[in-house]
Parts: C-alpha cells; sequence; structure tokens
C-alpha cells in the first residue's frame, strides 16, 4: 500500500536528482557562455525545483493529517469495541 511517507521519498529522491542536474546546467553554462536557451533552461529547472519541493512540503503535512485522523479512528473503534464487551457482558449476567 502506498502512503503519503512513500511519495515524500520518491520526492526527496527527485531533489537528489535535482541536484546533479542543477550541476550539469550550471557546468555547460560555463563551459559555453550564458545564452538565452540556457537561460530558459535555468529558470524552467527552478520553477521545476521550486514545485518539487512544495509537493514534498504538502505530502509531508498531508501524511501529518493522516496519522491524526488514524490515531483518532482507531481510539473511535478501541471505544466502540470496549462498549460492545461492556454490553456482552451485561447481558451474559
Amino acid at each position: 500500500m502506498k502512503t503519503f511517507d512513500d511519495i515524500v521519498i520518491r520526492l526527496e529522491m527527485m531533489e537528489t536528482l535535482a541536484d546533479y542536474m542543477e550541476s550539469a546546467i550550471d557546468d555547460a553554462i560555463l563551459a559555453s557562455g550564458i545564452s538565452d536557451k540556457a537561460a530558459k533552461v535555468q529558470n524552467l529547472f527552478y520553477i521545476l525545483l521550486e514545485q518539487i519541493n512544495q509537493t514534498k512540503e504538502e505530502a509531508t503535512e498531508i501524511a501529518g493529517h493522516v496519522k491524526v485522523c488514524n490515531a483518532i479512528f482507531a481510539v473511535n473503534r478501541v471505544n466502540e469495541l470496549q462498549a460492545e464487551i461492556d454490553r456482552l457482558r451485561a447481558a451474559k449476567v
């Protein structure tokens, strides 16, 4: 089963790849000089990286909310089961 934590891990891998891409873009610009196309590629890269970071932050936030919701559900379920046990014990007596 996929979780938001899995998504965050995948986004972190993308961030690592982005570090290498950034270095390659910088090296290419240094080797050939900055052109309009190179500047556009660099700007697009930073826009993409910003989107990756924002998505990672949002997925991390959602993962936290899901964990809280799961904890609340579990507590409610335990309370329901305890009430059922109490009802069955009372009926048995």
